[in-house]
């Protein structure tokens, strides 16, 4: 999706500026929280975190489908922010990239009077593994 090609660019550069600045785990940390303030100010109420963060993340245009493992394993396919930082010569996983859509998925969870902590696991070809538990 070009829109969301654009905005992942811009948001891995802020992520890379940051970096560069403060260190790889500091930048991680405020990605991770500008990733959950950002669902804070654009979301209203949440009942169902899971469903509201993947529809987040397909309107965002920033993958192709979420599929649920069903014990806390949740498959990301086509990725696309993983894939952006594969074309950049960039470790999926370890990015602030990667922290910012885990902080949207922990500002769903969060808006919904939830607590989780999204692990990254493995990326698989073209899908991403996550450990999405409370």
């Amino acid at each position: 999706m070009e829109d969301s090609s654009r905005w992942i660019k811009l948001i891995a550069a802020i992520g890379d500026s940051i970096a560069e600045f403060t260190g790889l785990s500091a930048a991680q940390a405020i990605m991770r929280a500008a990733g959950r303030e950002f669902i804070k100010k654009s979301l209203g109420e949440i009942r169902d975190p899971v469903e509201a963060a993947i529809n987040m993340l397909e309107r965002l245009g920033f993958l192709e489908k979420v599929v649920s493992g069903g014990d806390g394993r949740y498959f990301i396919r086509n990725c696309r922010l993983a894939e952006y930082l594969e074309a950049n010569g960039r470790e999926p996983g370890k990015h602030p990239l990667c922290y910012f859509g885990f902080g949207l998925i922990e500002g769903c969870f969060s808006k919904a009077g939830k607590h989780t902590a999204i692990k990254f696991i493995s990326r698989e070809g073209k899908t991403c593994v996550e450990w999405w538990h409370d």
